[in-house]
């Protein structure tokens, strides 16, 4: 983004006069080059408000892509998180789903799959946020070689049988798989620890979950699996 950008933001979101606007403007661009922290997070937490040690105290999504990986996670096992293919098959025995990874495999076990299930999920291997996801019912009007030719062509190797989720789940959005992400980190004594969790919950008409494809998230109480806030949007809504 340039300058010019920048302001323009600034301006849409800051009520006052030229000078708060000007002291906000360039309080965005030291905090987005030192800390990292996007636009958005920077007017969804207020941030313009705090000064620059406080503000050091959030987790960005930055921190989240760059720095705690690097920092907790064992390297040699990244691609098992950054690969859903590689996921399935590492985790195969809990994943709780058939799957098939068109790149190796041929048409005719394609269609096979197709005949054993009706609703299936088409996945990008190497996106985030829900994106590239897309469910397809299979019936007797479905052209499997053409759906088949569009998947590898678009990109979309890993497909998945589509869960069927428990009813209450479903209650809160019938068109995605709702979800409970729960955040483990374990010590130097081997000890395994929950510092947070949360329900993902999809929109209408959208077939994932994903916070940063619509979706809404609320806290979950990791003792008691009960609820403890709102749902709220990556919008804020």
């Amino acid at each position: 983004m340039n300058l010019q950008e920048y302001k323009k933001v600034v301006d849409e979101n800051i009520r006052g006069n030229s000078i708060l606007k000007t002291k906000v403007l360039f309080d965005v661009l030291i905090t987005r080059l030192f800390l990292h922290i996007t636009l958005e997070e920077y007017f969804h937490y207020d941030l313009w408000r705090l000064n620059f040690k406080a503000k050091s105290q959030y987790v960005t999504e930055y921190d989240v892509i760059n720095k705690i990986p690097q920092q907790f996670n064992n390297a040699k096992k990244k691609n098992l998180l950054d690969n859903k293919y590689e996921f399935d098959k590492y985790f195969n025995e809990f994943v709780g789903r058939d799957y098939i990874y068109l790149n190796d495999c041929s048409f005719e076990d394609f269609a096979l799959f197709c005949k054993h299930h009706k609703w299936i999920m088409c996945k990008p291997i190497d996106e985030w946020c829900g994106k590239g996801i897309k469910t397809l019912q299979i019936d007797e009007a479905t052209d499997i070689k053409q759906l088949y030719e569009e998947l590898i062509t678009s990109n979309t190797p890993l497909v998945e049988e589509k869960l069927i989720q428990h009813s209450v789940m479903s209650r809160l959005n019938p068109d995605s798989v709702n979800t409970i992400r729960v955040i483990t980190m374990i010590d130097s004594q081997g000890k395994v620890n929950i510092p947070f969790a949360n329900i993902r919950i999809g929109r209408v008409g959208k077939c994932t979950d994903n916070f940063g494809s619509g979706g809404v998230t609320a806290a979950v109480d990791p003792s008691t699996g009960v609820v403890v806030s709102k749902a709220i949007s990556k919008k804020m809504e």
